[in-house]
């Protein structure tokens, strides 16, 4: 392999048709985080790459953002995530996840690892959403955009009973801001489980609400947008 030349394994996230036959991929890839590249020639191809496909990428860089695919070899079709709706939405929420937050060509392997992980249990997840939930906290984590647990941003106390956020800042009852939004004990103790624990089966059992899921994807959103 020439030196013009980067071997990585990454997880296909969006997939955009260009010009005639060629296609415009956005990776997350273990050796470079976040890289797009261009497959031209798809239709000669013998397989039409999808989200939530990991492959192995041969590319070349350029000095745009969008580097050359060489060649392109499936490592997993994940193909027990499409055989259920709630995994495969849940799934598609981590790309999403992803692909809001993450930075060209910064290098994340421990969030990749972490990804490739709760895709491999998703399947079969009890509930997916938890997982898909609980990647979003950590993600948050290591990147560095929340510390946990909170403490009141005006006098440092923990917030374990009642905390009122706004974005990454967090404040107690007495310091609240009228801006801020209040979360609850029994909302705190979710976020928390789903954030901190390293117990897949804890994760699994926490309980995750519709209305919970909204509103940590709101947060998530209000966090890492520029």
């Amino acid at each position: 392999m020439s030196q013009e030349t980067r071997l990585a394994e990454g997880l296909v996230l969006r997939v955009i048709p260009f010009r005639e036959d060629d296609r415009i991929l956005s990776l997350f890839t273990q050796e470079a985080g976040m890289i797009k590249v261009i497959d031209k020639g798809v239709r000669r191809r013998s397989h039409t790459w999808m989200p939530l496909t990991k492959v192995e990428v041969v590319y070349r860089e350029s000095k745009g953002e969008i580097f050359t695919c060489c060649d392109m070899t499936l490592v997993d079709s994940l193909a027990s995530l499409r055989t259920q709706l709630p995994q495969l939405q849940a799934g598609c929420d981590m790309v999403d996840a992803l692909l809001t937050s993450q930075m060209m060509g910064k290098a994340a392997p421990a969030l990749y690892a972490l990804l490739c992980c709760y895709l491999e249990k998703m399947a079969h997840a009890p509930d997916p959403w938890a997982l898909a939930m609980s990647f979003r906290l950590k993600l948050l984590r290591h990147d560095g955009w929340i510390a946990l647990p909170f403490r009141c941003s005006l006098c440092g106390e923990f917030l374990e009973e009642t905390a009122y956020l706004r974005q990454a800042e967090s404040w107690c009852p007495i310091h609240r801001p009228t801006e801020s939004t209040g979360w609850d004990k029994g909302s705190l103790e979710s976020l928390y489980r789903l954030a901190l624990s390293q117990s897949y089966r804890e994760i699994c059992e926490t309980p995750v609400s519709l209305a919970l899921q909204e509103r940590i994807i709101l947060w998530f959103t209000l966090c890492v947008k520029p």
